[in-house]
């Protein structure tokens, strides 16, 4: 014996998984990016103010999305001499590493021109820059050795 169907309660049977995939979808993309977003501290970005700095390694750490960096920044003389980055998570950013330390050094400024194609990566560095350079400000914690 045959049955007759019309269709009609496959079409939506159909319809219905496909909306519970797409909301499935929607509710993982907002997830993501309310991640993404987070909670971030505002950091301001300036020129390095030599008489307000003391001596030593300073750790600094900044989140800018989904680019994380941590940086020990050395300061002698009211100067910033060095920058290590320690840490340094990202997408496709890695070329801001040995750039953004060398430029905010050589311009002695946390605010320099980011790197092309790594602007998350640049920021998140000169972020942790100054966060430690914050730090530094009168007679803050230095880095762990």
């Amino acid at each position: 014996m045959y049955t007759v169907s019309s269709g009609f309660e496959e079409t939506v049977e159909g319809h219905k998984r496909a909306l519970r995939r797409l909301g499935l979808c929607l509710s993982l993309f907002c997830f993501i990016l309310s991640a993404c977003a987070g909670a971030q501290k505002t950091i301001r970005l300036g020129p390095v103010d030599p008489n307000s700095l003391s001596d030593g390694v300073f750790r600094g750490a900044s989140r800018v999305g989904p680019v994380i960096a941590e940086v020990d920044v050395t300061v002698l003389n009211g100067a910033v001499i060095r920058i290590d980055v320690i840490r340094h998570v990202n997408m496709l950013g890695g070329a801001a590493n040995p750039t953004i330390p060398h430029r905010i050094v050589s311009a002695q400024s946390t605010e320099v021109d980011v790197v092309s194609g790594a602007t998350g990566s640049s920021i998140a560095i000169m972020q942790a820059v100054q966060d430690a350079l914050d730090a530094s400000l009168a007679g803050g914690k230095e880095a762990p050795e």
